[in-house]
């Protein structure tokens, strides 16, 4: 085992070592400047990279309190990058109190579902709107618009840039439209609703991602809407027949008398809004109305390739509503979720009336259907501490960072703390030894398959399988913990230098992010028994062992053996550093 050891310095051994120095110079040596290089960069202190990347995003422009979030993010994800979005700079009126009042200006600019789970984020008042949507209170719209709130794993991708990258979107898409109607749908061109996404994102320069989860945000997960059933005239009708005015289960309709004929609604059958473009009103019947028109007028640039430019079909649904999206929100400063739930961005045409959905919490919905960069804004004057929760945690609306998480454990070498999202070790070897690295992890989404970088160099795969013990332990809060929940090599140190290495384990999920399982820092130490004046235990008595133990005695924070004991008097001074020089003078 390494010895460290520390002395205090003083003014007796500073004037030493300045004596010392002088000596020095007139032995053989490498260049100072090339040994000062060396030896920081052997001993220097770990840099970690949550605290690194920590440091780069506050540099960036970030505050702190956003920084802290989003490393701790990163760091299971290493690949996404988050950028800052200055709205208050952009323009200096627009401070987190002014996006509160202006959007808190009309009550329908911001809607809570009427349902008694989200009560706490009603304003009190009796109003209803829509279908029977209530106006959210101010409390709310603060709660939502502050997106240190959402910087978690599950509720980040809101912030998400929905423009197209040259990417494999399948699997997104896959997970999204998993479950839903929209898993088996066949569309009228004869292909599947998920190729189809594919195809139109590609096109129109859109994340499939963010289109399958657009419509899944407005269609939900069974096909029960009258919007892109073909036969909404006659739901329009009926309701005009018998003039219904709330629906079996409570939902405002609000038909009118005597305004409409029969042909005219009719007429509406065979056209769908997957997007719920257009629709609007108070109760359905003139949602479902406006959004039926909206479908009619379809998409005039497209009339061309369709030879009409109604929406009659599921597939020019589909696409007409991504070129509408497209082109009147993500072209316009509207590219994330939340930009287009909040619309804040001052460069945008059409700040605060211009957002696609009134909806509160929508924004937050949508982001939790979809799986890379983000775009995240940031306000002057933000409160001290994020907005409050109104419902204390106790709704579908509040947040949850362990929704998302992992745990993990070093068995070898063994970690203090076992169940620690940032599993630190140190451990030491003879250089030649094998030093085994194995341990497990679990993590929500399961894994498939650990990788090894040493001392920062390219990652590559290790034995990687199941463990019945971690399935046992954690399948109830991870049931994915039977798939490839541990790691195991035998890393050879015959071709390390003498010195510390790091060894870095990271495990792939099966959605391809990231997340880091182990950090180790090892030393390894000369197999042979090394040679008094042998400081850096290289084998060889040199300069660069003169200009180690120079840097330990000048208060450096360097790790040295006993050999540095060259005087044998168990303490290492400055006489140790004079007789180390007359040894390498004399070779």
């Amino acid at each position: 085992m390494m010895i460290r050891y520390k002395i205090l310095n003083s003014k007796k051994i500073k004037s030493a070592l300045v004596a010392c120095l002088c000596v020095l110079l007139a032995v053989s040596l490498l260049p100072l400047s090339v040994q000062a290089q060396e030896t920081s960069a052997v001993f220097s202190e770990p840099s970690y990279e949550r605290e690194s990347y920590r440091r780069a995003l506050i540099e960036r422009g970030f505050p702190l309190d956003y920084a802290d979030k989003l490393s701790e993010v990163w760091l299971a994800h290493p690949t996404w990058h988050f950028e800052p979005l200055f709205i208050s700079e952009m323009d200096g009126r627009y401070t987190f109190d002014y996006i509160i009042r202006r959007e808190t200006e009309d009550p329908e600019t911001n809607l809570v579902y009427p349902s008694e789970e989200y009560a706490d984020f009603r304003d009190g008042s009796s109003a209803v709107y829509d279908s029977g949507w209530y106006s959210a209170s101010d409390d709310a719209v603060r709660y939502f618009i502050d997106p240190r709130n959402f910087l978690s794993e599950r509720d980040i991708f809101q912030f998400e840039d929905v423009s197209y990258y040259d990417r494999d979107y399948s699997g997104g898409v896959d997970g999204v439209l998993g479950g839903t109607f929209m898993q088996s749908l066949t569309l009228e061109n004869g292909v599947s609703m998920r190729d189809y996404i594919l195809q139109v994102g590609k096109e129109l320069s859109v994340s499939p991602v963010h289109i399958a989860a657009r419509i899944r945000q407005e269609q939900g997960v069974e096909n029960s809407s009258g919007m892109i059933s073909g036969k909404c005239g006659d739901l329009l009708y009926y309701f005009y027949a018998n003039g219904i005015q709330y629906t079996a289960d409570g939902k405002l309709v609000a038909t009118p008398s005597g305004t409409h004929t029969r042909q005219e609604l009719l007429s509406y059958n065979g056209f769908y809004n997957f997007f719920n473009l257009g629709a609007s009103g108070r109760g359905l019947f003139e949602i479902y109305l406006s959004a039926m028109k909206r479908a009619k007028s379809g998409t005039p640039e497209l009339a061309g390739e369709w030879g009409g430019a109604s929406w009659d079909a599921m597939y020019k649904s589909v696409k007409g509503g991504v070129y509408s999206l497209k082109t009147r929100y993500i072209d316009d400063y509207q590219n994330t979720m939340y930009l287009q739930k909040f619309n804040v961005d001052p460069r945008s045409s059409r700040n605060f009336w211009g957002q696609y959905m009134q909806n509160v919490g929508a924004a937050l919905s949508e982001g939790r259907s979809t799986y890379d960069s983000y775009k995240i804004p940031v306000y002057s004057n933000m409160p001290a501490s994020p907005s409050p929760d109104p419902s204390r945690g106790e709704s579908n609306y509040s947040t949850s960072d362990g929704y998302i998480s992992y745990r993990i454990r070093s068995d070898f070498p063994s970690a203090q703390n076992t169940q620690d999202k940032e599993t630190r070790v140190a451990a030491d070897v003879e250089r030649g030894e094998e030093l085994r690295i194995q341990g497990w992890s679990v993590h929500t989404y399961g894994t498939e398959y650990y990788e090894l970088s040493i001392d920062g160099g390219e990652f590559v795969r290790i034995t990687s399988y199941p463990r019945a013990d971690v399935r046992e332990e954690w399948a109830d809060s991870y049931p994915l913990s039977y798939d490839v929940n541990g790691y195991l090599c035998y890393l050879d140190t015959a071709s390390l230098s003498v010195g510390t290495h790091r060894a870095v384990v990271r495990a792939r999920t099966v959605y391809g992010s990231y997340y880091e399982v182990s950090y180790i820092e090892f030393d390894v130490a000369s197999s042979e028994t090394s040679s008094v004046g042998d400081v850096n235990r290289d084998g060889i008595v040199d300069g660069s062992d003169v200009w180690m133990l120079l840097r330990y005695l000048s208060g450096y924070d360097a790790e040295i053996g006993p050999e540095a004991d060259v005087t044998g008097d168990g303490v290492i001074n400055n006489r140790d550093l004079l007789a180390l020089i007359r040894i390498v003078k004399e070779k």
